[in-house]
């Protein structure tokens, strides 16, 4: 197979994916801003650090809470609708863990089609922009290369 075939091909199906994707999570996000809410308390907050295969660490912050719709109890650890929180630093995981102690009452934001999906910060998140931002513009990258090319 030709190498601009190949690469066309694999640009396309990235993009369309990030699109996709990007679009799936800015509706979550943005619809999360009307989202019902319920009081909760948090119980665990904790520093999670991992090491990848290359050595690299990663700090996550591990906020768990509870809250009760009626007579059912749910536990979540989901800060919003978006992708958990993970960084190269333990500075931003950190700030989230400092703003949410354990025995803290929080406002607990939850999907009403899916009542045990509950968040703490509803809106919407710039990495679902950013998803879609990288996937448009490999998009175009690949209608410009299929325009110019004299490979099809």
């Amino acid at each position: 197979m030709n190498l601009f075939i190949l690469l066309f091909i694999v640009t396309l199906f990235v993009g369309l994916f990030l699109v996709f994707l990007g679009i799936y999570y800015y509706k979550r996000t943005k619809t999360s801003e009307n989202w019902p809410f319920t009081e909760g308390i948090i119980v665990d907050s904790d520093l999670t650090k991992s090491r990848d295969n290359d050595g690299q660490i990663s700090y996550r912050p591990e906020i768990v809470f509870e809250y009760k719709l009626g007579n059912k109890n749910y536990k979540s650890n989901k800060i919003d609708a978006f992708i958990n929180y993970t960084s190269s630093t333990s500075s931003r995981a950190l700030k989230l863990i400092n703003r949410y102690p354990i025995g803290t009452k929080i406002n607990v934001y939850y999907d009403p089609k899916m009542p045990s999906f509950g968040i703490l910060e509803p809106g919407l998140k710039k990495g679902s922009i950013l998803l879609l931002s990288i996937g448009f513009i490999l998009l175009m990258f690949s209608i410009v290369f299929l325009s110019n090319s004299s490979v099809f």
